[in-house]
């Protein structure tokens, strides 16, 4: 849905002016990246993801969120280090960001258990954009 991944750029962008960034956003829909953040003449091409809520049980794994990590329409692609730098998966009104580096994913839906250990280093990680 446009709506929430409008939300969802948004809230990341906010995130990130508060720490300094400055942020830009492509005109149209023909990049990759959703933002670019420049900071001290730093530049990161950003890809943003977000859900509105957990998921409930996926065979006995428990509670967890989901984000699509894929790209096109008919056929879903992987984003790569040519095409983005950084996935931020957000949480819709849950203030919960993860910062992950497009080479650290190799999935095309990253799932993001309550309980689990991975990915969990890079909840709130901002500091990995530097």
């Amino acid at each position: 849905m446009k709506t929430l991944g409008a939300r969802g750029e948004l809230i990341v962008a906010q995130e990130l002016m508060q720490r300094d960034w400055n942020v830009a956003f492509p005109f149209g829909d023909n990049c990759h990246y959703d933002l670019i953040a420049e900071k001290s003449h730093h530049f990161c091409r950003i890809q943003i993801k977000c859900t509105e809520k957990i998921s409930l049980t996926v065979q006995n794994h428990g509670p967890h969120y989901a984000f699509s990590l894929s790209h096109g329409n008919v056929t879903k692609e992987a984003y790569t280090k040519e095409h983005i730098d950084f996935f931020i998966c957000c949480v819709i009104d849950g203030n919960r960001f993860w910062i992950v580096p497009v080479e650290s994913v190799t999935t095309k839906t990253l799932k993001i258990f309550r309980d689990g250990k991975k990915y969990h280093e890079y909840e709130g990680a901002w500091d990995l954009l530097r």
